[in-house]
């Protein structure tokens, strides 16, 4: 019985890191504009070759 328990709750945790990391990979909150405008302020944070 535990055994099944604490496998629902890894995968619980395993779900919730998956849709964190996927979040973060988008990270303009599910928005374009917003998505663009952070991708262009880490560009300039990179120096130039």
């Amino acid at each position: 019985m535990s055994l099944i328990i604490f496998s629902f709750l890894g995968l619980l945790a395993l779900v919730g890191v998956v849709a964190a990391l996927a979040s973060i990979a988008n990270d303009g909150y599910g928005r374009p504009d917003i998505a663009r405008r952070v991708r262009h302020a880490h560009n300039l944070d990179r120096p130039a070759r």
